[in-house]
């Protein structure tokens, strides 16, 4: 090869790197996009006789900057944070309902115990007794005042787990579905990944696991297994398991998840 056929080589590598980072510059803020960087080798010297010409450069492939153990790590924690977020708030909504300084449930009782001392300390007290019977049937009130606020924060958490479930049904499909793409893409052209499916694929994988906790397993074709919770299968190829919400068994204002076939999942 000419030295003019070397700098050609050259240009044309030097012209792939700036396509690469005009890229990765262009998907800056692309949500789970992953910074492309592309992977050089020197071409076959030629024998010449009088020793081994080098022919210049060539591009072989353009690699994501990819990490598996953290992008593990990162589902990993935001599914715990995404748990503990929801109980959190769970709780707090509790925690004002009942333990708020203007809880009316907590003054009634303490009024409805008065009048009951009040009662027991002057039993012949005609208005001791009438208050009594007026505290106690606020206190009443109270409880179901605050029964019906603890069944309103339990039917919002039940509509809560039911979009959750439809989330998770919705990914497991669409991951699936990157999985037959990749498959396809991969034996078309087995040493170039393909790397735009393959980060949307991951994001997927993330934002479902802010919704459950998820593994994965990457298969020698391209394809991605996904498991939830202790280890069920979501998706296994282009195969995806469909999850539903059911009444628990023991407590029918609850809502557990199981597979579509009945099989439980948990609460």
């Amino acid at each position: 090869m000419s030295s003019f056929g070397i700098s050609v080589s050259a240009l044309n590598a030097a012209q792939a790197g700036l396509n690469t980072t005009s890229n990765n510059i262009a998907n800056a803020n692309t949500p789970g996009y992953s910074r492309e960087s592309i992977v050089q080798a020197v071409m076959p010297a030629q024998n010449t006789g009088s020793g081994y010409f080098g022919e210049g450069v060539n591009v072989t492939t353009v690699v994501r900057n990819y990490n598996q153990f953290l992008n593990t790590q990162l589902n990993q924690t935001q599914t715990q944070s995404s748990s503990l977020s929801t109980q959190y708030g769970l709780a707090q909504q509790v925690s004002n309902l009942l333990g708020g300084t203007g809880n009316t449930l907590s003054q009634s009782m303490q009024d409805f115990f008065t009048s009951v001392n009040a009662v027991a300390n002057a039993p012949q007290s005609t208005a001791a007794r009438q208050t009594l019977i007026g505290s106690a049937q606020t206190m009443v009130d109270g409880f179901q005042s605050t029964s019906q606020s603890l069944n309103q924060i339990r039917t919002g958490l039940n509509g809560e787990i039911t979009g959750s479930v439809n989330l998770i049904n919705s990914y497991a499909t669409e991951i699936a579905s990157l999985n037959s793409q990749i498959t396809l893409a991969q034996a078309a052209s087995p040493t170039q990944p393909p790397n735009s499916l393959l980060d949307q694929r991951d994001q997927l994988v993330n934002q479902l696991s802010q919704q459950i906790g998820v593994s994965t397993v990457n298969e020698t074709n391209g394809s991605m297994d996904v498991f939830i919770g202790n280890g069920q299968s979501l998706v296994l190829g282009t195969q995806t398991t469909t999850l539903q919400t059911v009444t628990s068994p023991t407590d029918p204002t609850a809502l557990d998840v199981a597979y579509s076939n009945n099989g439980f999942l948990g609460s």
